[in-house]
């Protein structure tokens, strides 16, 4: 991993191998970020991914295998019970131009990929939310 502190965002570079959520969860923590809002292209492997059924409340989640693009990978990172949470959604490309998407469950690092970090000032908490059955943000008031 490399990664540079800018005055208002930190950019990242993860290496073949490494642990997507591992590595972005570990910044988050190190560098003790309020909240983060995270973007990045890549490629990854080890991909699951997963998309919310509210009527049973339930993440539907797929396992894909190969190295995939990541065409778009967006998100945020705010905390709960004392841990940073991230919260991403990626757009994947397979070789033969096929899409895939949905929440990033698991990943590992194909060949690069390449991240920024925007931090905020408030620190984000998740708490459940019972309508929905998730840890939703817990905005502060304003």
């Amino acid at each position: 991993m490399q990664l540079v502190r800018e005055p208002d965002r930190l950019l990242l570079r993860l290496d073949r191998g490494e642990d997507v959520l591992t590595s972005i969860t570990g910044v988050v923590r190190q560098h003790d970020l309020p909240h983060c809002v995270v973007q990045g292209i890549g490629a990854i492997e080890s991909i699951e991914i997963g998309a919310y059924e509210l009527g049973r409340r339930v993440y539907r989640r797929h396992r894909l295998d190969g190295g995939w693009e990541v065409l778009s990978l967006s998100g945020n990172v705010g905390w709960a019970d004392g841990q940073p949470m991230p919260h991403l959604h990626v757009v994947l490309g397979d070789l033969g131009g096929h899409l895939r998407g949905g929440h990033l469950f698991a990943g590992t690092v194909h060949v690069t990929l390449e991240l920024t970090l925007w931090p905020g000032q408030h620190r984000l908490q998740r708490g459940l939310d019972r309508e929905v059955g998730l840890p939703l943000w817990q905005l502060p008031s304003s």
